[in-house]
Formats: structure tokens, sequence, C-alpha cells
């Protein structure tokens, strides 16, 4: 989220039912991008699950593991493959909890011994195979402490990042901690694909929260230069997983539910500071007479996001009318509110999801969505076409420009086949002399060799 507003998604207004499977099936991809953009209460979580089964019932959410919960996977005879927590003391069942959750692993027995795994890039990989016993648990808490320091190095060493403690962020208490081993993974896939928008003279400072606090967001890009990224509280099942982890459901739908897509919203705020070369009136907004923008219409007409009260004191979810001075056309009353899902519908550009109450929130979606996978890619390029345009043309803008361009003034980096920025080898560096004009232009001035007769 950007640092400037934060909102709870979602219409307080009930959607209006479709008996189309496929809009069913966008609705509930925007209720998912919701709930894993702010975490809700018990009640929204049941009535996701609810839906979930109602319109797609064989549509299983990817966890860490980069499959269904264990709830929801386990079949009868499955168990025996499964750690017996019956047998062992509250302690040691309360301790391999614990470990699993500390450090984002999946814990198992194999043959009388304890596996312990994590799924990188899809695919479960053993991270050792320990006693199962206290002895053990130790050696493997201390070797996955190990590991994440490892990860943070290798972050540290290749982009412009700190990791933030608590020593470091007073104001959270004693909330901060140690980020997990599927957390780094999901930060290193999302840097991987989000370099250029990293700014090359501040650190990107990191900071992981342990708990998650009622109205807190999911993330939140904090600073004067945008160079904080706080990530509240632990990830629940199904919420670490990165774009290679997703079900093929899950990529036809679009579905943004992840720690990485998070990060790529993140880090879309990060390029929109530090690149300055957003144009927000070329995805549907106009700056208003205050200096505020709102978001237009087919029709014509501009709308912002309503943070007015009615006569009963609550403050209603949707859009209210304003002019090109930012006045209300309605100042008295909150009449013609318009709701987010009606507001999809008439916005002049159509945004990527239904989380676009700002110009800066709309713009991250939109790179996130872009940058994340083919599947989500393509989606947003049939959903919206006009912002998949736009920030299409903004993204291959700012690798050029922040990147570095070489001879021909080509791109030195472009995106792989996993939309990760790489150095694109076809094409050469500039000479020296080629850098130092462009350097100093215009005050570069070329003499002519002078030739004398022999």
């Amino acid at each position: 989220m950007s640092n400037d507003r934060i909102h709870h998604k979602g219409d307080s207004k009930e959607h209006q039912r479709h008996t189309d499977s496929d809009d069913d099936a966008k609705q509930l991809s925007q209720s998912l991008q919701h709930s894993m953009k702010y975490k809700g209460s018990h009640h929204d979580s049941h009535h996701l699950h609810s839906s979930f089964n109602k319109h797609l019932p064989d549509l299983k959410i990817t966890g860490s593991g980069g499959s269904a919960s264990a709830e929801a996977k386990m079949a009868p005879d499955d168990t025996s493959d499964l750690i017996n927590l019956t047998d062992k003391s509250n302690y040691e069942e309360a301790r391999l909890e614990s470990l699993s959750k500390k450090f984002g692993v999946k814990l198992k027995m194999n043959d009388g011994k304890l596996d312990c795994t994590t799924n990188t890039s899809g695919t479960d990989v053993s991270l050792g195979t320990y006693d199962n016993s206290p002895e053990g648990l130790n050696s493997l808490d201390s070797d996955l402490t190990k590991k994440v320091n490892e990860k943070k190095q290798a972050l540290v060493k290749e982009y412009n990042v700190k990791f933030d403690t608590q020593e470091t962020s007073p104001e959270y208490g004693d909330r901060a901690r140690e980020p997990r081993l599927d957390e780094l993974d999901a930060l290193d896939s999302a840097l991987k694909k989000s370099r250029s928008s990293l700014s090359t003279n501040f650190e990107q400072r990191i900071l992981f929260l342990r708990d998650w606090r009622e109205g807190d967001p999911a993330m939140q890009t904090q600073g004067k230069w945008n160079n904080r990224i706080v990530v509240y509280g632990m990830p629940e099942n199904g919420a670490a997983v990165t774009s290679d982890q997703r079900s093929a459901e899950e990529k036809r739908l679009g579905i943004l539910n992840s720690v990485e897509d998070t990060f790529l919203h993140e880090f879309g705020h990060v390029g929109d500071h530090t690149s300055g070369q957003v144009d927000r009136t070329k995805y549907g907004w106009q700056q208003m007479g205050n200096g505020t923008w709102a978001k237009k219409t087919t029709d014509d007409k501009l709308y912002i996001w309503n943070e007015r009260k009615d006569e009963n004191g609550k403050q209603p979810e949707g859009w209210v009318e304003v002019n090109s001075k930012g006045e209300f056309v309605h100042p008295d009353s909150l009449e013609g509110l318009v709701s987010n899902s009606q507001m999809m519908e008439k916005a002049l550009v159509k945004p990527s999801s239904d989380y676009f109450y700002t110009p800066k929130d709309d713009f991250a979606e939109a790179i996130a969505r872009y940058r994340q996978s083919p599947e989500s890619r393509a989606k947003l390029a049939q959903d919206a076409p006009g912002l998949c345009k736009y920030v299409e043309e903004y993204d291959k803008r700012e690798i050029a420009d922040k990147l570095g361009v070489g001879e021909g003034n080509k791109p030195l980096y472009k995106r792989n086949e996993k939309f990760e920025i790489v150095r694109d080898e076809s094409v050469a560096e500039k000479s020296t002399m080629a850098k130092l004009r462009d350097a100093t232009f215009p005050y570069f001035i070329s003499v002519p060799p002078i030739f004398y007769p022999l």
C-alpha cells in the first residue's frame, strides 16, 4: 500500500449476483486479492472459504510448499507419513510447530527421521534430515538460523537492501523479527523482477514484524524517500508463495495473494517515486485545482474515494463526484455515491483490480500484475488493456533509464522468460568516450584529429 491512505478493500454493498461462472470467478479473484492484502476477521475468512467452495470447488490455494493446506490435502491413508504428534510431549509438539512457523519450512517423518524441506521455484528442496529429538531440533534451529543469515547476506550483496531490526526501528517496540526462509525467497523473486524500481541513492530497507494488528495493512511503503517496506505479521498458509508455486487455476484467475505479489506492489510504489516518470493522466486520472487526483469515467465525470461521514456518523464506502476544482458536486450529502464495483465499470481506463483508491495504488497493482507471470500479464491485458499498454511502456522506459543503455541506445537489461531483469548480452557497452560524451552533453565538444604532413 502507499503511505498516503489506508483502506480496507471491498464494497460494503452486496455485489450484483451473476449466473455466469466467469463472473463468479472474477468476483472471487477480487475477494482473494482483498483478503490477502488486508487480513480480515474470522468472519471474513469463513465467508471467503464458503465462496471459494461455491464458485470453484476444485481449486486449491497453494501454500508455501506449493500444495494445498495440510487439512485440505490429507487423505486417510496419508497420515502414516506425518509426524504423530500425539505420541510426543506437549513441549515437543509446540517446538515442531514453532520451528515450522518461524522459518517457513515443512517438517515430516521419513524413515524414522525428521525431514526438513522448503519450496523454491515450485520444487521441494531438502534442507536436511534430523533426529526427532530435542537435540535434533536444536541442531535444526541452529542450521535454519544460519541459512536465514546467509540468504539475507546474499540479498544485501546483490541488491541495495538493508534489513531493519528492533534497534533501527524502536518505534515498533519489540515487534521486529527475523524473516522466514520462504519470505526471503519471495523477496528475492520480487527483487529480480523489480530491480529497476529500486533507488540507486538510498538503501531499500525491509522490516519484518512478528504480529499483525487490527487496521494494519499486509505491507506498507514508508519514509520520505519511500525507502522502507514494512511487513506486518507472519504469513498464514497459502500466503508465502512465489509465482512458480501457483496452481494453473490460480494463474488463470490472476490471483495476487502471496508475499511476492505484495512486494511487487510495494516496489511499484518505490519505482513510482524514484523514476519520476509516472504519468497519471495516461491511465485515467485527472489532477484537480486543489492538487489532488480524481478518477475519470466514460461519461466525462470525476470521482474520488469517499472520506466523508453520513448523518449517522458512519463513512460509507464508495466514490463521490467532484468537479475540476476538487469541489463536491453534492457538498451537503452523499447523493450519487458509486460503489467500488460500479466504479470499475464506469472508469475511463479500467483498473487491474478493485484496489485503486488512489492513482498510486492503481499504478502499483498494475505493475505487480505486469511483472508477476505470463498468466497475470495476459489477464491484465484482457481486463485492463489501456492500463496494460501504459505500464508496458513505463516498464521498458524505467529499465533503460535506471539500468542504462549501450551501443545504439539499446537497453543493457531485459526481462527473461520468468520476467526477471537480466543483462542483455547481445547489447554492447558504450565506449568510454561515448559515456563521457553522454555525461557532459551539451558541453562536450568533439575536436577532430589534426594530421600533419610528413
